[in-house]
């Protein structure tokens, strides 16, 4: 791995792992120097299951309690600050050093997973791993369990790496410049980059879903479970927001608020029991 793709890895992980704090991600217009301080659209690599667990249509889904809430935010910040501290020695590092720091990042991506998982019930967790295919689309192959469950082979592992690594690359070229913009500009340019992003998104995941024998890309489409129904950039805002919007969030035994939009006879959601 180059050392341009190494320290675009390292970012990816660093990002997935700051994205539970607001200060991570701010809209094209927020503080900052240059004013601009948000990212390419789509979800980071790493992370990206437990973030979700800030959205509140996630946290309704999952029928998350306060309870539950409040030790996932302790982890997740616990994980965030120690991510910052290693990312700090990340622009002087050598190869062999960002190497190791890579090693370092992941296995602190898997600790605060472990952490995460104990926290949420079995029917939760699975439930959270079907949202996340369906968010995350043929991304989610990144992560090393369902690559275990689908039996991925190393050249596909490579193979997936290698696309979403590019496509990571562009996005972060495709928005370089744009701090440099008035702010009236911004906007509107943010915008266009983030509809562009999204149609690059799409086509990675054409092309890693190709990587796939037919066995496989029928069981990754199980994978999703019931369709979860959602707006790709709301959901993403409440990610950034976090959880205790409008009304806060509820309480062990709490009501749940009215969605609209639901069938009838559709499975209860998992409970924490």
């Amino acid at each position: 791995m180059t050392r341009s793709r190494l320290h675009v890895s390292l970012v990816g992980i660093v990002v997935a792992l700051v994205i539970v704090s607001s200060a991570a991600a701010q809209p094209p217009d927020g503080g900052g120097r240059g004013g601009f301080r948000g990212r390419p659209p789509g979800p980071p690599r790493g992370m990206d299951k437990n973030s979700l667990l800030r959205a509140q249509p996630v946290i309704d889904e999952l029928a998350i309690t306060t309870d539950q809430q409040e030790q996932i935010r302790k982890v997740m910040d616990e994980s965030r600050d120690k991510g910052r501290e290693m990312f700090s020695g990340l622009r002087d590092a050598s190869d062999a050093q960002r190497q190791a720091m890579r090693s370092q990042f992941e296995k602190l991506a898997a600790d605060t997973d472990a952490k995460v998982t104990g926290i949420l019930s079995e029917a939760q967790n699975k439930r959270l791993g079907e949202i996340a295919v369906q968010v995350q689309g043929a991304h989610v192959l990144l992560d090393k369990k369902i690559a275990e469950q689908l039996q991925l082979t190393d050249a596909q592992t490579q193979s997936i790496n290698d696309l979403v690594e590019a496509e990571r690359e562009e996005q972060m070229g495709r928005f370089a410049d744009l701090r440099d913009l008035p702010q009236d500009e911004r906007r509107a340019k943010f915008e266009q980059l983030r509809n562009e992003g999204e149609e690059a998104r799409k086509a990675t995941d054409e092309l890693i879903l190709a990587e796939l024998s037919t066995e496989q890309a029928e069981q990754f489409k199980a994978m999703a479970g019931e369709p979860f129904e959602f707006d790709r950039n709301e959901l993403f805002r409440g990610m950034f927001a976090g959880p205790g919007g409008p009304g806060g969030p509820r309480g062990e035994g709490g009501p749940r608020g009215q969605r609209g939009g639901r069938g009838e006879g559709r499975p209860n959601r998992p409970s924490n029991e």
